[in-house]
């Protein structure tokens, strides 16, 4: 399995930070202390923006909702982009994250939550106006 984008690890956690909690649990594990961490980082940046604090909230509220995430996924890349001390932070605690048995790409997790990501596709276009796109 290719890995999973920084943002993308990002998003997935925090929308399903209550279903880490309890993956954690489950392989015996304690929780990841960074993920309160991650919580801070992220709703203290989305503060001062309405917009991406709607996404945030929609995601924890609807972990399934692929949208959600995506939506949220793509705030996060917005603030990431724009701030190099908040990627940092994030691409520090998600590296962190990685470590954790429970985000490995055989985990649980992932096979949850295992379909955001990024595609790249060269020379050839793709549009989409709703629905999914799987390669398998």
């Amino acid at each position: 399995m290719e890995p999973v984008s920084t943002v993308a690890l990002a998003a997935l956690i925090l929308a399903s930070s209550s279903g880490a909690q309890e993956f954690g649990r489950q392989a015996g594990h304690s929780v990841w202390a960074g993920l309160s961490k991650l919580r801070t980082l992220v709703s203290t940046k989305f503060s001062t923006d309405s917009h991406a604090r709607r996404a945030l909230v929609q995601a924890q509220e609807q972990p399934e909702n692929k949208q959600a995430i995506l939506g949220l996924q793509a705030v996060l890349e917005d603030h990431a982009e724009q701030d190099a001390e908040f990627s940092r932070q994030l691409r520090q605690l998600i590296d962190d994250a990685r470590q954790r048995p429970e985000y490995q790409p055989d985990s649980t997790f992932f096979a949850n939550y295992g379909w955001v990501g990024k595609v790249n596709i060269f020379q050839a276009p793709i549009h989409l106006d709703r629905g999914d796109f799987n390669i398998n």
